[in-house]
């Protein structure tokens, strides 16, 4: 068949998690494969239309406010700073170095500054993001990985055994693939096995409870979310 016929809906397009559920999950069990998760932290979502958001959103004015007058603030404080600086260059007077004392009592102070300042960043009243209908929203993709051990590659090659084992596999030389044929009779009623070609939203009700923030906006939940689960980057 041309290749160019294929329909989105083909086999061929569809991961063996979606196909072969079972396969899949018994070679997970019997670590074959490992699963990882890619987490993206750069999706955009919409939250439920009973969420009241027109409270944060009278908010946006006076941050706005603040904003304008932390720059000129700056402005003023830079201006000072300059006129205090041609003073000293202007003045050709002899200045006696910094002892010891002052140069670590200089580098403590900058410290605490720059660690004040990347606390306050978290709760910015300048960022207006989340002040909108649309929300930042977290989607995770999943990642299988062979695992070329000893043991996975002799658990590959046994015989099928019902649907204990259901198939028959092998690996294809000087590649990354696995060849299989499967048993297709053997029903699968067990949790869904993720899908490497969807990448799924991360559902904050189910996954923090809503004993403990359902009463939260969705916005909040995931901010406790990345606050509990770090990026795998960040880790």
């Amino acid at each position: 068949r041309d290749e160019d016929s294929v329909s989105p809906e083909d086999p061929a397009r569809e991961h063996l998690a979606r196909t072969h559920p079972l396969a899949m999950r018994i070679l997970l069990e019997a670590q074959v494969f490992k699963l990882h998760w890619i987490h993206d932290y750069q999706g955009v979502c919409f939250p439920p239309e009973f969420e009241d958001i027109f409270e944060s959103a009278t908010k946006m004015i006076p941050s706005i406010i603040t904003s304008i007058w932390r720059t000129v603030s700056v402005v003023l404080f830079v201006t000072k700073e300059l006129i205090a600086l041609l003073a000293l260059v202007s003045s050709g007077g002899l200045v006696s170095a910094d002892t010891e004392f002052e140069k670590e009592k200089r580098r403590r102070r900058l410290w605490k500054d720059y660690q004040r300042e990347k606390y306050e960043r978290l709760y910015d009243e300048r960022v207006l993001v989340n002040r909108t209908r649309f929300t930042a929203c977290d989607r995770s993709r999943a990642l299988y990985e062979l695992q070329r051990t000893p043991k996975a590659l002799a658990t590959l090659k046994q015989p099928p055994n019902n649907c204990t084992w259901p198939m028959v596999g092998v690996l294809v030389p000087e590649t990354n693939l696995v060849l299989l044929a499967i048993f297709n009779l053997c029903p699968y009623s067990g949790r869904p096995v993720p899908d490497p070609l969807i990448n799924e939203p991360v559902d904050m009700r189910t996954s923090l409870g809503a004993d403990q923030w359902g009463d939260q906006l969705s916005a909040a939940r995931l901010a406790c979310w990345r606050t509990q689960v770090p990026l795998p980057v960040r880790a």
